[in-house]
């Protein structure tokens, strides 16, 4: 099936959008508490272990 072996290649759509948000929320609470925004890096795995994509998330304004 090479659907399925693209889809194991990385995260699926959905899920990356749920960590997006939770970073965004986690970031502007930094930037509240600290008063300056932060840069946020997140690494996800696989069940592998294997490393499946780095996400890093820029400062941005609310």
């Amino acid at each position: 099936m090479r659907g399925g072996r693209e889809q194991s290649k990385k995260a699926p759509a959905h899920y990356l959008q749920l960590l997006r948000c939770a970073v965004w929320a986690h970031a502007d609470t930094e930037r509240m508490q600290r008063g300056s925004v932060v840069i946020v890096t997140i690494v996800y795995q696989k069940e592998a272990g294997m490393l499946v994509n780095l996400l890093e998330l820029e400062p941005f304004s609310a």
